[in-house]
């Protein structure tokens, strides 16, 4: 359960599916999630949105995906509310 004070547990679903254009990754909650106007600050460095200072946790750590996501050529979607959602699309493979 997360929170543990939660009156109930955060649903969490992760997805993966495979498509002639790529690969694409959906994680989603339907968590408390953050304000539309924060998502875009969410990959800055040391960010942490105002409401998440009160709560337990860490975050997803989403400057680091974002680092990472960048040396793959992979694309990053965030949507805050309801719920959170982060969606990774990485292109064809190309040929070794």
């Amino acid at each position: 359960m997360y929170p543990p004070s939660a009156a109930r547990p955060t649903r969490v679903e992760i997805a993966l599916s495979f498509a002639a254009d790529g690969v694409r990754l959906l994680a989603k909650d339907d968590g408390p999630g953050v304000s539309e106007a924060e998502v875009p600050k969410l990959t800055k460095r040391l960010y942490s949105a105002d409401d998440s200072r009160t709560r337990p946790g860490r975050g997803f750590g989403l400057t680091l995906v974002f680092a990472i996501l960048e040396l793959h050529k992979a694309s990053l979607q965030i949507s805050g509310y309801p719920g959170f959602a982060v969606e990774v699309r990485f292109g064809p493979a190309s040929p070794a």
